[in-house]
């Protein structure tokens, strides 16, 4: 174990034991808190301290959450991309990068992003990503199904593959319909 694993499981479970102060937890570190709850909560805190330890840049974060021993909510962060899984019973799972949008679009472009909703957003990065995501095949279209063709003020646009074009659009539609 390195001071690492220490310093992010300590952090991991003050926040959990804030919000869920009853809720049974299992850490990699500290081990498990006592309790006994139909919540538990298994933390690994370095995924991957070999790796750390040795400077290759390849390890996560792990939070899981299970409800009667069933797993409800998996949370997997990758500080060094500053990317988050996250995946929810019944509910999918979604990949946040937050720092790059161009390599976002590049992901989505090689198959590793299931698709990339647009609300409004434009930006000098944009453009790029969109052809990107074009010339390797995915489709892009507006939140009527409309094919994307050239620049526009107002960017509400889908980005995926063609399979999924149809889903995207019924997710899309049925959040438009919740906020109004």
């Amino acid at each position: 174990m390195t001071e690492v694993d220490y310093l992010a499981e300590a952090l991991i479970l003050e926040r959990i034991y804030s919000a869920f102060p009853d809720h049974q937890i299992h850490s990699e570190e500290a081990g498990g808190n006592g309790k006994r709850s139909d919540w538990l909560w298994l933390i690994d805190p370095l995924d991957g301290t070999n790796n750390y330890a040795i400077g290759l840049p390849i390890f996560t974060t792990s939070i899981t959450l299970l409800y009667r021993k069933e797993p409800v909510l998996g949370v997997v962060y990758e500080p060094i991309t500053d990317r988050l899984f996250v995946s929810s019973l019944g509910a999918g799972a979604t990949c946040t990068r937050l720092w790059a949008p161009t390599l976002q679009w590049c992901l989505l472009a090689k198959g590793h992003l299931d698709g990339i909703v647009l609300y409004n957003s434009e930006g000098d990065d944009l453009y790029s990503g969109l052809l990107m995501v074009q010339e390797a095949g995915g489709s892009i279209v507006d939140f009527e199904g409309n094919a994307f063709r050239a620049m526009t003020d107002e960017p509400y646009l889908i980005a995926c593959h063609p399979d999924r074009v149809n889903e995207l659009l019924g997710i899309v539609h049925e959040g438009l319909k919740i906020r109004s």
